[in-house]
């Protein structure tokens, strides 16, 4: 078993010299200023800065800047679902205690009630961190779904 060992080890080092010893080519391509177009224009019109690359989208494949995340529509849904949507719900989270009180529900009910939902909001939020193959942005509407459905059946005054 040994010696099964040492000639692996020993191919695999004379392989590693073989490979150091020539190195590989690289071949190395110059833009023309066919290809550049009017990205050289852009980029000389704003001194080089890259706003314009800014609002272009990456091509398939590859990966978002910075910038380019910022201004992209899926980051602008994102922040207006967080903003509105997301903020009144968590309005009414933060406000299920007096919510209960006025409704008339006994102090310990109430108390019950708020545990139970920083419980399962804590689980959500832990659970969220969890992969199942769910899209990110399925899960977000099915979630969003359900709080309409809850803010809907809260009744717009309390009763007498």
């Amino acid at each position: 078993m040994g010696q099964a060992f040492e000639n692996e080890e020993h191919k695999n080092v004379s392989h590693l010299e073989r490979a150091l010893q020539q190195p590989p080519s690289i071949a190395v391509e110059h833009p023309t200023k066919e290809a550049d177009g009017g990205d050289a224009t852009a980029a000389a019109a704003c001194g080089g800065c890259g706003i314009g690359r800014m609002f272009r989208l990456p091509e398939l494949g590859e990966d978002y800047s910075i910038m380019q995340a910022l201004v992209s529509v899926e980051m602008v849904v994102l922040f207006v679902v967080s903003v509105f949507v997301i903020g009144g719900t968590l309005r009414a989270i933060d406000n299920m205690a007096q919510i209960g009180q006025l409704l008339g529900y006994p102090a310990r009910s109430v108390n019950t009630f708020v545990s139970l939902i920083s419980i399962w909001n804590y689980a959500g939020r832990v659970g969220a961190g969890a992969r199942y193959r769910f899209p990110r942005p399925l899960v977000l509407t099915a979630v969003l779904h359900a709080s309409c459905v809850g803010h809907h059946c809260l009744p717009a005054e309390p009763r007498a």
